[in-house]
Formats: structure tokens, sequence, C-alpha cells
């Protein structure tokens, strides 16, 4: 049987949607770290913890609820953001830079993840291997043009979590934890890196029973593109009995 190329199949993602900074787009939907809500598209949005920028949550009573288990990632974060204030690029807010990058582009970078590790056909390469996403970093008036990607590599996980601080290795046991009891496959690991060496963030994926998203081997050229637009619309693509859909 012929083996159909991606040029004859649909985007894997929106590709031609409006761009990151029209009014109208569609934002990225977010998750509360510690109730598990889902941010509506039409509603109160969501907030970024500002310690470690990565946590999410929907309310300052979620926050504070999660704080005793948060309290030592966060701060372990914020340490690593002072130290990392010397960096290639002689820019001391670099580290919060790449952790807002992160933040924008979440959903983008969770499906690069599951894309890249095979989740869908290999879900056992979550417990042995991690993906590499290097950046480089150009100051710019627009936030979203501030980087750009270099390369992807898919790395032994062991080597992703080299030198990780026991706050960060607790806080992906925890994720890992909460994936599964909820009927999940766990938590797979992706590394973000600005320069070489340079600035990393470790940014844990918690991967759901059915990754509803259809397997893609053009995920690389899709995550350069949306980060190279500075576009913050991404939508996957999802094959469904009722047709295909982006979201």
């Amino acid at each position: 049987m012929a083996t159909a190329h991606y040029s004859q199949l649909p985007p894997a993602a929106n590709f031609n949607s409006l761009p990151s900074h029209h009014p109208y787009r569609r934002r990225n939907m977010h998750v509360c770290d510690s109730c598990g809500d889902v941010e509506p598209q039409n509603g109160s949005r969501f907030f970024i913890c500002g310690g470690c920028l990565c946590s999410v949550y929907c309310s300052d009573k979620c926050q504070r609820h999660s704080w005793g288990t948060h309290r030592p990632m966060c701060q372990s974060n914020a340490r690593e953001y002072a130290v990392a204030e010397h960096n290639v690029y002689g820019d001391p807010r670099l580290a919060q830079r790449l952790g807002n990058f992160i933040s924008k582009h979440e959903q983008l970078i969770q499906w690069a993840g599951m894309q890249a590790l095979q989740v869908k056909r290999m879900p056992s390469n979550v417990r042995h291997k991690a993906l590499l996403i290097v950046l480089d970093y150009q100051p710019h008036s627009k936030s979203v043009l501030q980087f750009s990607l270099v390369e992807t590599q898919i790395i032994p996980l062991n080597t992703a979590l080299h030198g990780s601080s026991p706050a960060l290795l607790d806080e992906l046991k925890r994720r890992e934890q909460r994936s599964r009891k909820s009927g999940g496959l766990g938590a797979l690991v992706v590394v973000v890196q600005c320069g070489i060496p340079g600035t990393c963030q470790v940014v844990p994926v918690e991967i759901p029973r059915n990754v509803p998203w259809d397997s893609r081997d053009d995920w690389e050229p899709t995550l350069r593109k949306f980060v190279s637009e500075g576009r913050t619309d991404f939508m996957p693509i999802s094959t469904t009995s009722q047709g295909i859909i982006y979201g």
C-alpha cells in the first residue's frame, strides 16, 4: 500500500489562521495546577505564578491551596533565575523572558513533545527519552519575536535531568503521579534551552489517557513556523468522526 506524503495531508496545525497580534486571536487554554479546571475561551483568564513562571492557577484561592507543595519548586526556580542573570547574551532578564516564551507557547511545546517522542505509537518512550528545543535570542520590541528555533534533539531522559534540583525532580514525580491517577500515561519532559551552553528550563508535560491530536512526523517544521512568526494561536489537527478539526 502506498504511503501518503505529508504534502497530501491537511496541515499539522492552523497555518492560515490570524497572526498572534490580531486582537481576536484564540488564546491557548491553560489548566489550573491546583484544581485541574481548564481556562474557558470566553471568561476570566488564568494566571501564571510570578515566582517560577511555570505553574498556572485559576484563582488566588487555588494558588494559596497549592503553596505547600509548590513552594520548593517555586523557590528553586527563583534561585536559578538569579544565577542565570549572567548568560552569553548579557541580558539579566533572559531566564524570565524564556519563561514567558514557554508560557505563551505552552500548547505548541506540549504538542511538539508528544509528537517527537511518538507518545501515541510508543508511550514507553517517555520513560527513557526527552525532547530538547534549542533557541537563539535576539532583542526585539515585540516579545513574541525575541526567540528563534535553532534545532531540536531527542536526548536520553537522564541527560535531560542531569544536575536538576531535588525540587524539580519532586515536581516531575508529582505530575507523573497526578497524570496516572487520572488515567493518563504519565509525564514527559521537554527541555527548552537558549544558547549553547545556555539558560535552560525543564517543562513537564502531563499526558492524558486519550491524546486527541493526530500523530505527525512534520512536527519540527510546524514548531519552527509558529516560533519564527511569533504566533501564539497554535491549534493542532485532530481527525474525528465528525471530520478534521483544529484545536
